[in-house]
């Protein structure tokens, strides 16, 4: 189990506030125009339908009236089979014909009261039954009764809506003698399903344009929370100097200009802290150096004279002060600012110089990579090897031996620090980068603290896992 320090790139702020704010909204505004085109399509046009479908239904019925008013009833009505050829029928059927063309009509017949026909456009012959599939056995007495009639919309063979004209036809004396049925198109109704089609492909388009309209207003929301977000992630990562770049007066400008303003006061307090640290130290180091030197007189003054019982005293008074001296200098290395001073170094290099700074050449076996020489501030990575070093060490006591190996990935340099102390049990392993935690019966609990703090300071990575025996750390150093 690796235990990171600092936040992988895939979980980071920004790309969590791009999925819940960016996206959100153009999702939003996306669905607020999509719905929009279909509540048009869909809920506005079928209510005018059945406006034009009554419109069309009147509109039969006035060619119907045109047709009964331009044929002569009397006449029409005694047609019989074989009277095709005769002039009545032909001049009859040229006026349907024209009517038909005039009207934009699909069909003109003219039926008897047996349902048989008289005269159609379509060169039916006089006689044939008339099937009206669209009307009930109901629907034609009706009709013969003298009420006119539409049938409803009804699909045709080749996919297109029709609808029927029914119009009792009556002779001289007022009586019905037949009926005369008007078919049309229904091209009223096909032009509202293409103006149906047509606004929701303009929805689409409308989408895509509000979008790109929506974008540009979005970002000038967007890049400046993304900025609050980029300058907290780096004052989190220890960077005091820096600055949300803000212009704006809204609330979003306001914001940021009171995170600028907040910084200001943490930078200010810190640099207080920092004084008031060294003065701490200075204060405790110059007591701390007069006692040392003073026990140092002493132990020369009664070397000779006193008993063992009294130089181990004088022993353990020298090894407090060490200790305590020890303390005053992880305190300043803590308190004090962590921004590297990069160069170009070897880190095989200063791993090795950090081994042989802290005498540990018999107790550490090395691996290293063949790594590219990068810009690292070498004294602070020295300080942060050497507490991992010692550390192991340590946690080993005086047998055992520490390995530590290089390897180079796509963007960074790695140091592997494995010891065979035990391992880190898993209830701490979490805590073990915090200021002052400590397991140590005479540590302090600054060492890891200080080495965390710096390699932030360098953009790095570490993390922790138990291995076989012992503990593993890994340390990331970016190129």
């Amino acid at each position: 189990m690796i235990i990171s320090i600092l936040p992988q790139a895939s979980d980071s702020p920004t790309n969590r506030l791009r999925m819940s704010i960016r996206s959100r909204l153009f999702l939003l505004l996306f669905l607020i125009v999509a719905i929009n085109s279909l509540l048009v399509s869909q809920a506005i046009i079928p209510l005018l339908r059945p406006h034009l479908e009554e419109e069309l239904a009147r509109r039969l019925r006035l060619i119907g009236f045109r047709v009964a008013s331009s044929i002569n009833p009397d006449l029409v009505g005694i047609l019989q089979p074989g009277d095709e050829p005769s002039r009545l029928y032909q001049q009859t059927k040229e006026l349907l014909s024209r009517i038909i063309e005039e009207e934009e009509l699909t069909r003109v017949s003219i039926i008897n009261r047996g349902q048989r026909i008289l005269i159609d456009s379509q060169d039916q012959l006089i006689g044939v039954p008339f099937i009206g599939l669209e009307l009930s056995k109901t629907e034609m007495e009706s009709i013969l009764e003298g009420h006119p009639f539409s049938s409803i919309l009804y699909q045709t063979k080749d996919g297109e809506l029709h609808k029927n004209g029914y119009l009792p036809l009556k002779d001289s004396l007022g009586k019905v003698i037949g009926v005369i049925r008007v078919e049309a198109g229904s091209r009223a109704l096909a032009i509202m399903d293409e103006a149906r089609k047509r606004i929701i492909y303009t929805g689409l388009l409308s989408v895509f344009i509000a979008s790109g309209l929506g974008f540009i207003f979005l970002m000038r929301i967007i890049r400046p929370v993304e900025e609050l977000t980029r300058t907290a992630r780096v004052i989190k990562g220890g960077d005091l100097s820096a600055r949300a770049r803000i212009k704006g007066k809204d609330e979003i400008g306001f914001l940021g200009r009171t995170i600028n303003e907040m910084v200001d006061t943490l930078q200010t307090r810190q640099k207080d802290l920092q004084l008031f640290s060294h003065g701490v130290a200075h204060e405790i180091r110059n007591p701390l150096a007069a006692i040392s030197g003073l026990v140092e007189l002493l132990r020369r003054e009664i070397k000779v004279d006193a008993s063992s019982d009294t130089l181990d005293l004088v022993d353990r008074i020298q090894s407090e002060v060490r200790r305590l001296n020890s303390f005053v200098s992880d305190f300043l290395s803590y308190a004090r600012s962590p921004e590297p001073t990069k160069d170009q170094a070897d880190l095989n290099h200063v791993i090795e110089e950090t081994i042989a700074c802290l005498g540990a050449e018999s107790r550490v076996i090395t691996s290293f990579a063949d790594l590219s020489p990068f810009r690292i501030d070498r004294e602070k990575i020295k300080v942060i090897l050497s507490n991992l070093i010692s550390n192991g060490l340590e946690a080993m006591g005086p047998v055992g031996e520490l390995t530590i190996k290089t390897r180079e990935t796509k963007d960074a340099a790695e140091i592997w620090i494995e010891d065979t102390g035990g391992g880190i049990p898993e209830e701490i392993r979490g805590k073990i980068f915090t200021p002052f935690f400590t397991t140590k019966p005479k540590g302090v609990g600054l060492g890891l603290s200080i080495a965390h703090n710096l390699l932030k300071a360098h953009g790095g990575e570490i993390g922790v896992e138990s291995v076989e025996g012992g503990t593993r750390f890994v340390v990331k150093l970016p190129y």
